[in-house]
């Protein structure tokens, strides 16, 4: 059961910002992927290894990175970003104008590892799908319709785009989330006249309802026409659901196009303020984890993390939460760890759910990620030199490719956090 937090997308188009970075270290050689060739195996190309965690930095806002940086002294493996379907962007944050974020990461540091999500459930009013009878607060069945515009074919030109700006970063290593936080609630459903009732439970095994093959073929549709047909090397996938297991399973791709299996880790996941969960990390986080690991044969991510409140309140539970989160990462080996270092209320969220997670400005918090984290052996800072696959050579660092005649962004940004199916969330304008 999942709680879905509604909240509209707040561009904040900056200009180049000022940066206080690191020269970047030398690049050691690599082997070619090849101009038109995707690489054999782009898992073991970016993979660590056992025992060893990439840590990504994010997310959207190259201000807040630097300050990670300046404050650490020590760069991350890499940083995070968000594109969007429609448009063939990634644009949210100070991406919004020409990259701004992913530009200012690749001078710094060229082969650093970029997380991209492309999404089409933030935004469905850029669709061609009208609101529905569901309304403005349900947009599933509209979602689970671009699905199906995606695997006919109908954004193939956005797809190629967003290959573009990665065949013209070809010194970057790119994960991409073919969207994120996945649920059958939202990409399954299939039927228009039907919409969800408050306190009725939704029978997932009802074939008229729900349609789960629209998202699997929306997701291999993309990740194919990237690696196959525009022949982008320097790319991994990524399926990204969210913590139910039934979920994982049943919107799994399958193995060709997934190099990673993701999950987010907020406070519910790891039984922070999360009623009936009595451990350090919910039950189906640890399913999905196991089942991942079992069954799919696929290294772990986690995607999204920070403490929101009231583990934001107080150093002590502020550690408790890192304490919580680098205890999974290291119990189920998680191969690359995403933390959002943001003052999520300066960019407009709730001050109910959301807080201050930067590391750097909280003396014992700042103390404990030193020790813990940047210094320890297990997490993987920025490097040339990462896997036991050499760098490539650095290319020249010419402009990137931002497709002309896109649509302005705007409408939903969702996701999911805690237990329910409640709209818990505000709505920014």
């Amino acid at each position: 059961m999942l709680k879905l937090k509604v909240a509209v997308t707040r561009m904040f188009l900056a200009g180049a910002l000022s940066l206080a970075l690191p020269a970047a270290s030398t690049a050691a050689p690599r082997p070619a992927l090849g101009a038109t060739g995707a690489a054999k195996n782009p898992t073991a190309l970016y993979d660590p290894g056992p025992g060893r965690t990439l840590l990504l930095i994010g997310q959207t806002y190259q201000q807040e990175f630097a300050g990670y940086v300046a404050g650490f002294g020590k760069a991350p493996a890499g940083s995070s970003h968000y594109g969007e379907l429609y448009s063939g962007r990634i644009n949210q944050g100070d991406d919004g104008k020409g990259m701004t974020h992913l530009g200012a990461v690749r001078q710094a540091y060229p082969c650093a590892y970029a997380l991209v999500a492309i999404s089409w459930k933030d935004n469905p009013d850029l669709s061609d799908h009208p609101i529905d009878a569901c309304g403005r607060d349900f947009p599933g069945r509209r979602i689970y319709q671009v699905s199906r515009d995606i695997s006919g074919g109908r954004y193939d030109g956005a797809i190629d785009s967003l290959a573009a700006i990665m065949r013209d970063n070809p010194s970057l290593r790119f994960l991409v989330r073919i969207e994120y936080e996945v649920s059958r609630y939202l990409f399954s459903w299939k039927d228009a006249s039907r919409c969800p009732v408050a306190g009725v439970g939704v029978d997932f095994n009802d074939k008229t309802l729900i349609d789960d093959g629209a998202y699997r073929d929306a997701y291999n549709h993309i990740a194919a026409r990237i690696r196959g047909k525009d022949g982008i090397g320097n790319v991994a996938f990524v399926f990204h659901p969210v913590r139910g297991p039934e979920d994982a399973a049943a919107l799994y791709p399958g193995p060709e196009n997934v190099d990673y299996i993701a999950l987010s880790m907020f406070n519910n996941d790891v039984c922070i303020g999360a009623p009936g969960c009595r451990d350090s990390l919910d039950a189906n986080v640890a399913k999905v984890f196991a089942w991942a690991k079992a069954t799919a044969g696929k290294p772990l991510m986690i995607a999204e993390s920070a403490p929101q409140p009231p583990a934001t309140a107080s150093d002590a539970g502020f550690v408790d939460y890192l304490d919580r989160l680098l205890a999974a990462t290291e119990k189920f080996d998680v191969r690359v760890l995403t933390y959002i270092n943001s003052d999520w209320n300066a960019h407009g969220w709730d001050a109910r759910y959301w807080g201050d997670t930067r590391l750097e400005t909280r003396p014992a918090v700042k103390a404990y990620w030193q020790k813990r984290v940047v210094e320890g052996a297990r997490y993987v800072q920025y490097g040339c030199q990462v896997s036991a696959v050499p760098a490539q050579p650095q290319p020249s660092l010419s402009g990137s490719v931002v497709p002309t005649g896109a649509r302005q962004a705007g409408g939903f940004r969702i996701e999911f956090q805690g237990r329910g199916y409640g709209l818990e969330g505000a709505r920014k304008d």
